[in-house]
């Protein structure tokens, strides 16, 4: 089952960065918590229209945002996942350039909970496991 959750999260992925929002949202579960509070906001979204509205908020506040899959690691019910996100500014023409880290929860083929972090070790205590 674990391989299988890491092919659900790179085809989300894969979906997300192509703009075929229907496949992605197709592999999450409708309830689904996504925990962006490490982001100034500091808020944990809920449910397709929370995810939706937190992407929509972050990739909104960069100009040229660009973000690659680096890795994805197989954690059992959880996937990690090293995100390089670029962009720069939108207000303040400041550039970003740093790598992020995602823990997906899955459970019956689905993401019910998607966090995100900023170190490696964060993520991988968040998923149970030691690096």
């Amino acid at each position: 089952m674990s391989q299988e959750n890491v092919e659900i999260v790179g085809r989300v992925f894969d979906a997300y960065l192509s703009g075929d929002f229907e496949t992605a949202f197709a592999l999450i579960d409708p309830e689904v918590e996504f925990d962006v509070s490490i982001r100034p906001e500091g808020k944990v979204y809920r449910g397709h229209e929370g995810v939706a509205e937190a992407l929509r908020t972050w990739t909104g506040t960069w100009e040229a945002f660009r973000m690659e899959v680096e890795e994805l690691i197989d954690a059992g019910e959880h996937v990690i996942s090293v995100e390089r996100q670029s962009g720069r500014g939108r207000g303040s023409g400041l550039p970003l350039s740093q790598t992020y880290f995602s823990v997906f929860t899955l459970a019956r083929g689905k993401i019910t909970r998607i966090v995100w972090l900023q170190s490696r070790a964060e993520a991988f205590e968040a998923a149970g496991l030691r690096e």
